[in-house]
């Protein structure tokens, strides 16, 4: 993890889908005023595939199947209660990762990031 922040602060712009590996935090607001949930996507990354996990304080998911072409990645998580993979897609821009479900399905997306350090 402490590989990834350092490589993102000394490479800024640079960052590409084949620096994908390690661990991406997602925050979002919280409803009515409640705590912000945080999400947290650790990536392994295979030449132009990857896989992994996503966790949240709610979910658990795999991530397979995930390919990258240039700054755009495609994946799908799988929960171990539904056996329907959910279609999801990002895009790097500068240090952000935009993760979004595709076709209607899977979860809110947003903006992740590293997450901060000494997490």
């Amino acid at each position: 993890m402490r590989t990834l922040i350092a490589c993102m602060l000394f490479l800024g712009s640079a960052l590409s889908a084949a620096d994908l590996g390690g661990t991406w935090m997602m925050e979002q607001a919280g409803r009515g005023g409640s705590q912000a949930r945080k999400t947290y996507y650790y990536f392994k990354v295979e030449g132009n595939s990857f896989t992994g996990q996503m966790v949240s304080s709610t979910d658990s998911r795999k991530v397979q199947n995930g390919k990258i072409d240039g700054n755009t990645i495609t994946f799908e998580t799988l929960s171990s209660f539904n056996d329907r993979p959910n279609q999801m897609r990002a895009e790097f821009n500068g240090e952000e990762l935009t993760i979004s479900g595709v076709g209607g399905r899977g979860g809110r997306g947003g903006p992740a990031g590293p997450p901060p350090p000494g997490l």
